[in-house]
Formats: C-alpha cells, sequence, structure tokens
C-alpha cells in the first residue's frame, strides 16, 4: 500500500482531513527514535508540571 493510500483510508476512518493524515505519514517516516535518556528527561520535566494528575482526569 502507498503512502497516499494509506492516508487516504486512514483519513476515511478517522474522519481527518486526507492532507493532515498524509503529511503525518510522511512524518513517521522521517524521525529520529529518541533515546531513552531523552524520554526519561521529558518525563520528569512532564511530572513536574503536573502531568500525572493530568493523566488521572482522562
Amino acid at each position: 500500500m502507498s503512502d497516499r493510500n494509506l492516508a487516504e483510508v486512514v483519513a476515511y476512518y478517522s474522519g481527518k482531513d486526507y492532507s493532515v493524515v498524509l503529511n503525518d505519514v510522511y512524518r513517521v517516516q522521517s524521525i529520529d527514535v529518541p533515546t531513552s535518556e531523552a524520554i526519561a528527561n521529558l518525563k520528569k520535566r512532564l511530572l513536574i508540571c503536573g502531568y500525572e494528575q493530568w493523566l488521572e482526569e482522562g
């Protein structure tokens, strides 16, 4: 399945705009996976900002 076909299917079933979904598909292929250290640092910063409480609300 091509990127455009994938975007079309996801857009149809999710109700999102095709161009937004296509952009997301292209972005997924181009991003670097963050290191575990970077993820841990992000989690620390989010917890300081009330991330845990936000998760409990949702």
